[in-house]
């Protein structure tokens, strides 16, 4: 088997387009961003009267004209054409050709036939007829309802936005496009005519890749090397290299690139392109996240590789098991893929919880295990990156591993992720809706426990722990309560099933579920307040419809504030700009005006230079005199 691809590997991005002209909203602009600078626009509608941009009915413009017998393409949409001859419907979009891969500066090694470069690639090869030229200035089929008519489709590529010629995927070939063009499929149906291959030569750059080379951490390109100061130092840029054993090949029929995997790889792996993972898997390149207070998190450190789309353990390499549901469409896309397979019970000790917060599975450092839930082995499972909440939509971040106190105290109170037990990656501080209070759980609970880890254990002396009522998935030790004040502010006392009360923040029916300082607004137990000075320390006081989409309520206590009325006491409200919330703050110049034992510290995210007395400390001068900063904390010498 081979892996198909298109140039630039445009088939893979242009599957989560969408049909230029199906969507009746012309001011709709919802973008979903791809690599290589390309997005597919949720676009402008066809508004009813097809328009080949000419006036003429007789060339299919749905005046109902003599060539209505005739294709698209026969009409004279998509075909090849130059500037000086022009197009029989629409404008010329001239070729344009990407910079030489490698060169005498920056070499590619191992070239079929010798030489140090590839001829860059042609994009629009010979020409091609459009009636939205995405390089050409003028009218934009993002912005313009029913301007790629009936014949092409409005897609963005490169930064802007084009008409391109409609086609069908399931058509053996390239359907009706052009020679050197590749059909490709849109994920709304039908595909559209982007540029393909036209020689093996075209290929080569999918097997290329850079190695590292010069010493520096990291890989480092040629334009990393100009920047100034240069991160590479007196070396050069790491090393391009063509992998043979990826045997690129233009298919003459599809004019689609073909590049076959590593026949060795399996999910899991370390690689720098698509080409060192099994035939038919993707690359996932290192990348960082920039998480609250700067911190840097790199993540697929090295490159891992992910495998192709499967049906079952037999069509994946290796140990790979083929699996999707579980990590959801961060890590996959929403398909069944061949993923690094893992075991719970691999290097820990079932009845000493310590062992449990460096348990990984099997997985490597930076990776987590994720069990799949199924059958009679839970313990089985898929290796996730070791700080993705695979429950996330958008692939929140959780606390790191070693993380945390180092015994099991779920049920307690807490306001940060670090403050819980973290067994296996699991641990979570479950914060109410009032943005800081909350509960330590321990997700996959229902799982756990059926693996053997007692991980709810008995709990704090002000609540017993239950496992959550519900699918084992969904399952988390809960603290259980009478009423809402056994709970932290903000939670609800709810009826979790099975004769069951807990703790929750999901909301609310009515106050009666709420502690009995609490009100029910806008489905959510809250602090009412009229001045900050009625909150907690660290809580502003606002309206909640300033914070989310709700109806007009009393302002409540929550941990934001836009200005200092808002905030408690002599707080004063740091980091707020205009489109941004502040956090209420203990302002300081020294930790002479701190309490004991605190640290006067710069604010984390602060616009004004704000200095906020904070527990914690990172230097001596951040403590009172007498006092030094010992393992984070300010102690009496």
């Amino acid at each position: 088997m081979t892996k198909r691809i298109s140039l630039m590997a445009l088939a893979a991005l242009m599957a989560a387009g969408c049909s230029g002209d199906s969507d009746a909203d012309p001011d709709a602009g919802d973008m979903i961003t791809l690599p290589g600078d390309m997005d597919v626009p949720d676009v402008p509608g066809d508004d009813g009267t097809p328009d080949d941009g000419t006036g003429d009915p007789d060339l299919g413009d749905g005046g109902g004209g003599a060539d209505m017998d005739l294709t698209c393409a026969e009409r004279g949409f998509g075909i090849n054409c130059t500037t000086a001859i022009g197009c029989r419907v629409g404008e010329c979009q001239a070729p344009n050709r990407f910079l030489d891969i490698g060169g005498d500066r920056d070499p590619v090694d191992g070239l079929p036939g010798g030489g140090n470069s590839v001829p860059g690639s042609v994009i629009f090869d010979n020409g091609f007829c459009t009636l939205d030229p995405p390089f050409e200035a003028g009218p934009d089929c993002r912005e313009t309802a029913g301007l790629c008519g009936e014949c092409m489709s409005c897609v963005t590529a490169f930064g802007a936005g084009g008409c391109y010629l409609n086609c069908d995927p399931a058509e053996a070939g390239n359907d009706i496009c052009p020679d050197a063009w590749d059909c490709v499929p849109l994920n709304a149906g039908g595909g559209i005519c982007f540029d393909g291959c036209a020689t093996d030569t075209d290929c080569f750059g999918a097997a290329i890749i850079r190695e590292e080379t010069n010493g520096v951490p990291g890989i480092q390109s040629l334009a990393d090397c100009e920047e100034i100061p240069s991160p590479c130092g007196f070396a050069g840029p790491d090393q391009l290299v063509f992998i043979p054993s990826g045997m690129p090949t233009c298919n003459l029929d599809t004019f689609e690139c073909e590049v076959q995997g590593d026949p060795t790889a399996e999910a899991g792996d370390p690689c720098l392109g698509d080409v060192q993972c099994e035939d038919g898997g993707d690359c996932q390149t290192e990348n960082s996240v920039e998480l609250v207070g700067g911190e840097e998190l790199i993540i697929f450190e090295g490159g891992y590789c992910f495998g192709p789309e499967c049906r079952s353990d037999d069509d994946c390499n290796g140990d790979g098991v083929c699996g999707g549901d579980r990590t959801g469409d961060f890590l996959t896309g929403g398909a069944d893929r061949c993923l690094e397979r893992c075991d719970l019970t691999v290097g820990v000790d079932v009845s000493d919880p310590v062992s449990w917060l460096t348990g990984r599975g099997g997985c490597d450092e930076g990776y987590k295990c994720l069990s799949d839930g199924n059958g009679a082995s839970p313990e089985l499972g898929v290796c996730v990156p070791d700080r993705v909440d695979p429950f996330s939509d958008n692939g929140a971040i959780t606390q790191a591993f070693g993380a945390g106190p180092t015994t099991n105290n779920v049920g307690a109170d807490c306001t940060q992720d670090d403050e819980c037990f973290h067994p296996f990656g699991y641990g979570d501080c479950n914060v109410g809706l009032n943005g800081r209070d909350g509960i330590c759980v321990i997700e996959e609970a229902g799982i756990l426990e059926a693996v053997g880890f007692d991980v709810c254990g008995e709990g704090p002396a002000d609540g017993t722990i239950v496992v959550g009522v519900g699918g084992a998935r969904q399952q988390e030790c809960l603290r259980t309560c009478v009423t809402a004040d056994d709970c932290p502010s903000a939670f609800g006392c709810l009826d979790v099933g099975g004769g069951v009360n807990a703790c929750l923040a999901v909301g609310c029916a009515d106050s009666s579920e709420c502690a009995s300082d609490e009100e029910c607004i806008a489905g959510g137990c809250f602090d009412t307040c009229r001045a900050g000075d009625t909150c907690d320390d660290g809580l502003g006081c606002l309206p909640l419809d300033s914070i989310f989409a709700v109806e007009a309520t009393d302002p409540i206590c929550f941990d934001v504030c836009q200005n200092d009325e808002q905030c408690p006491g002599a707080q004063v409200c740091a980091g707020e700009t205009a489109d941004t919330f502040g956090q209420c703050i203990t302002e300081c110049a020294d930790a002479t005006e701190c309490e004991a034992g605190q640290a006067c510290v710069d604010f984390d995210g602060a616009t004004g230079g704000e200095r906020e007395c904070r527990d914690t400390c990172e230097l001596d001068e951040d403590c009172r005199t007498g006092e030094t900063c010992d393992a984070g904390a300010c102690t009496l010498s």
